[in-house]
């Protein structure tokens, strides 16, 4: 087991319902990971608020909605963030970041985009890919800079693009990928030129990370689909 105190802080913006964040939360949980997970800020009611209450996790929500000016929103966002002093921030977020928010952070904030950038940046990558016949995809993790998705690239992984599939099947396998190559990131951190590794999802396919996936890690989500 990791020592608590030696554990560094994770926050997460979410617009969604935290799906990938409830995987990284029990990874901290079971100190699969070095890190805690200290905050989670939404920018409406969404499924990242129950989250955060079966979780035991503080969750503040900065309501994009209730806000008329995104100015105001974005420095209550970056108030919120800031609380806890993240040492990384995480984005589920479906809007871009402010630049005072990133300048703050000084390249700490990590966003997970379901392409292999930097073919399709932006919303709707996953449709973008199907319309164009692509004959593979994948999941990129990279730094937020202020443009979009154009950030620092730090770990890729590739899996194909099936003739029967839609953007529901697809984007299944793209989240199910996302997992070890998410986990795998935040375990090399700094460092995440160590190699490369196949890893097989739930439907069979066989996909390439750009990182090796450690055993601890392959162990946790073999345990959580059993």
């Amino acid at each position: 087991m990791i020592a608590s105190e030696e554990k560094k802080s994770l926050v997460a913006v979410c617009s969604g319902e935290g799906s990938g964040l409830a995987v990284v939360a029990e990874a901290c949980r079971q100190s699969v990971l070095n890190y805690k997970l200290d905050g989670i800020v939404t920018d409406r009611s969404c499924g990242a608020v129950e989250l955060g209450r079966q979780l035991g996790v503080p969750v503040k929500t900065v309501d994009f909605a209730s806000y008329s000016s995104r100015i105001d929103f974005d420095l209550a966002l970056k108030k919120a963030v800031l609380s806890w002093r993240p040492d990384i921030l995480l984005l589920y977020f479906n809007k871009l970041v402010d630049a005072s928010l990133i300048t703050a952070m000084n390249g700490r904030i990590i966003n997970t985009h379901y392409s292999l950038l930097p073919a399709f940046p932006g919303f709707k990558a996953i449709p973008k890919a199907l319309k164009h016949g692509c004959l593979f995809s994948g999941v990129t993790l990279h730094y937020v800079d202020g443009g979009v998705d154009s950030g620092s690239i730090l770990a890729q992984a590739v899996c194909p693009i099936l003739a029967a599939d839609s953007e529901q099947t697809l984007g299944k396998r793209l989240f199910e990928i996302s997992l070890p190559l998410t986990l795998a990131t935040l375990h090399f951190l700094p460092q995440t030129s160590v190699g490369k590794e196949t890893f097989r999802v739930a439907d069979g396919s066989d996909c390439l990370c750009s990182l090796p996936i450690p055993d601890r890690i392959r162990s946790f989500l073999e345990a959580r689909t059993t």
